[in-house]
């Protein structure tokens, strides 16, 4: 960390970075946290990676078993879901807030080039910025995902993956949703 701040304090003439060279140098842990954006992040460990990873799979499936649908099964899902399921399955992504750790991996992940036919919640800061929004979406996710882990085998007889039906689709944006 100080041999950032040496070199930053080379770099940057319009900055000074003494006052965090002396914290570090001299051991003011208080201070510490004058520099955030310099700290490395707290590591996010495999669980939650799995978590969003999990939870992308999912909405990604929705995202394409929902252009499938007729516009009436559409329809009577958007009624029996408090008429939410398209904006659920069609706007994804993570608090830039309260879950940002999630947010930065979904980003991560879409740098890599995984997801690529998701679709995220537009974010007027760019897209570098989409995925974030200001809602926490994880109990949502987490509902939804338990619902959608639950159901039965996903492949019909010939081996070929099958169409999420209208029921199903309710099952699962309800599941997310908290008691009215």
């Amino acid at each position: 960390m100080l041999l950032l701040y040496h070199i930053l304090d080379k770099l940057d003439d319009d900055y000074c970075y003494n006052n965090e060279i002396d914290v570090y140098e001299r051991g003011y842990e208080l201070d510490y946290e004058g520099a955030p954006f310099l700290d490395s992040y707290p590591p996010m460990n495999e669980k939650r990676c799995q978590e969003v990873l999990d939870i992308l799979s999912m909405m990604e499936r929705l995202q394409s078993d929902w252009k499938k649908l007729s516009d009436e099964e559409k329809a009577e899902i958007e009624e029996k879901t408090r008429r939410i399921a398209e904006y659920t399955i069609m706007n994804v992504g993570f608090s830039d807030y309260e879950e940002s750790k999630e947010c930065g991996y979904l980003r991560f992940l879409r740098r890599r080039g995984e997801f690529p036919n998701l679709i995220l919640i537009l974010n007027e800061y760019g897209p570098l910025h989409e995925g974030g929004g200001t809602y926490p979406k994880l109990p949502q996710y987490r509902g939804m995902l338990d619902m959608y882990n639950y159901r039965p085998d996903d492949y019909d007889n010939l081996g070929f993956r099958r169409i999420l039906t209208p029921h199903e689709f309710i099952s699962i944006i309800n599941a997310g949703l908290p008691p009215e």
